[in-house]
């Protein structure tokens, strides 16, 4: 093979792995613009989840102490907190 055509060869290579590279780019930042979408979904549910595990921790909290408060008005325990 003389030495032009090994010279067009390597450039003809060079061409495809330049084009290869530019597909795989172009995947690439659509894959990473999809990502940073569903991690902020993510992030959203998980916002969510916790405001209303705040919520629920509160209510809980509000019942405990209602309950606490009636039971200590109605009923007695030893001292071991078992009901007499």
């Amino acid at each position: 093979m003389s030495v032009d055509a090994e010279i067009e060869e390597i450039r003809r290579t060079i061409t495809e792995i330049h084009r290869t590279l530019y597909k795989i780019d172009a995947h690439l930042d659509g894959a990473i613009e999809n990502v940073d979408r569903e991690l902020s979904l993510f992030d959203q549910s998980l916002r969510n989840v916790a405001g209303e595990a705040n919520r629920i921790r509160t209510g809980v909290a509000q019942i405990v102490s209602m309950v606490g408060v009636e039971c200590a008005n109605c009923c007695r325990f030893d001292n071991s907190d078992n009901l007499i």
